[in-house]
């Protein structure tokens, strides 16, 4: 079990490298749970946004109180876009953007998802980092502590 996790996780660095990297988010034009109809457009901000994939069929609690704590800790330096599959995910933060997506969407297959929660950060550019989610949080760590 433990050789196939790792196998898995070498699978999504590597893919996660030779896809995304520098690369400019992909299209998708998809109404927000507001019934706002957005584009890709909306990653070109003032600050880096964290596309966040959710099973929304699963407690996802945990992780989107983390993700909320984290932005409140570093000061908004980042906004959120949730991506929830099925269904609408209720309480989520009110300055957060969230899509309803099938599971057999476009999206997810244009951003090579195999697994949720998943993370994609997206430089203010609108590529996709270079650097990974983690990454990101250990600088802001970093630049925290200075």
């Amino acid at each position: 079990m433990c050789k196939e996790n790792k196998a898995l996780g070498q699978s999504i660095i590597k893919q996660y490298t030779e896809h995304f990297k520098g690369q400019k988010a992909p299209h998708f034009t998809v109404k927000d749970t507001n019934g706002q109809e957005k584009t890709e457009r909306i990653f070109i901000a003032k600050k880096p946004t964290l596309l966040a994939f959710f099973d929304a069929t699963k407690n996802n609690k945990e992780n989107i109180l983390a993700l909320q704590d984290l932005q409140k800790k570093h000061a908004n330096r980042f906004t959120v876009v949730v991506f929830s599959a099925t269904k609408k995910i209720e309480n989520l933060p009110k300055d957060w953007t969230q899509f309803v997506i099938p599971f057999y969407s476009y999206i997810l297959q244009d951003y090579k998802l195999g697994r949720f929660p998943y993370y994609v950060l997206v430089e203010k550019n609108g590529k996709i980092s270079k650097k990974t989610w983690q990454q990101y949080l250990i600088e802001l760590e970093q630049k925290g502590h200075k």
